[in-house]
């Protein structure tokens, strides 16, 4: 039914009686995999391909798709099933692998299938009001990684979760009025941290707070234009630059500011 070659000078030949390996350079048949526990779902092989990584896909009859590996000689399978994450046929007639690493699999009665390997990479992460040890809030505005690899999560509206990912915990802090070294606001809009290894947090509404890891306490301080007298409190990016200048650009008349450290406003 099929015949395609490695890059060992074997050749893969897909019957109705199983898949053989054939070697070019001995000029011999070297393996047969038949339907048997830990080989083929089904006898009846309709279709092959290597992917990138020379796997190579089996397309069956009856048997859905079966993957050799051939470095290890194990198979994962790829089976019909009632979700629609699953194959929707359990015959394949044709498979082919693109650029971009996506399966497309044809199928008799069950149209095409696509497996595309970097949906799957992706893990969401969320708040559950059922489970206080989540996400603070679904908006995330802002990230941080610090040198232990903890995740800071700005957010609009919920405040900022510090996700530590080897022990998969959330340390949540919010905006208490009642609490002046509280985080100023619960919008989030920037995290950063600067040469001196402080942690700075750009709030919406409530101008830039430096944050104190070993207390967890906020400290404010205020965009004010000098000329005016006016404060903006709508901070929207912090930056560092190459030599170490702390910047803050704000919303409404577009004032930029810079941090003086040896005055500490």
């Amino acid at each position: 039914h099929n015949l395609v070659a490695d890059e060992h000078d074997n050749l893969w030949i897909g019957t109705a009686n199983g898949l053989s390996k054939y070697s070019i350079t001995t000029n011999r048949f070297v393996k047969t995999y038949t339907s048997q526990a830990g080989e083929l779902s089904s006898n009846n092989v309709a279709s092959l391909a290597f992917d990138k990584k020379n796997n190579l896909w089996i397309g069956t009859e009856g048997g859905g798709v079966n993957v050799l590996h051939p470095a290890s000689g194990r198979f994962e399978y790829f089976l019909p099933g009632e979700n629609n994450r699953s194959l929707s046929s359990e015959s394949i007639s044709a498979i082919y692998h693109d650029k971009e690493s996506r399966h497309w699999i044809g199928t008799l009665k069950g149209g095409i299938n696509i497996l595309d390997p970097q949906i799957s990479q992706f893990q969401t992460v969320s708040h559950d009001p059922l489970i206080p040890n989540s996400l603070v809030n679904n908006f995330a505005s802002a990230f941080f990684e610090d040198a232990n690899n903890n995740l800071f999560i700005g957010t609009d509206g919920g405040g900022m979760s510090i996700w530590n990912r080897k022990t998969h915990h959330f340390q949540h802090f919010r905006h208490n009025a009642s609490i002046p070294t509280s985080l100023s606001s619960n919008k989030v809009t920037s995290i950063l941290e600067d040469h001196r290894k402080n942690i700075w947090v750009a709030t919406f509404g409530g101008s830039v707070n430096r944050f104190n890891r070993a207390t967890g306490n906020f400290e404010i301080f205020r965009c004010v234009n000098t000329a005016t007298g006016i404060e903006n409190k709508n901070i929207w990016r912090l930056y560092q630059d190459r030599e170490n200048n702390l910047w803050a650009t704000t919303f409404g008349n577009g004032k930029l500011y810079r941090f003086n450290y040896e005055m500490n406003r």
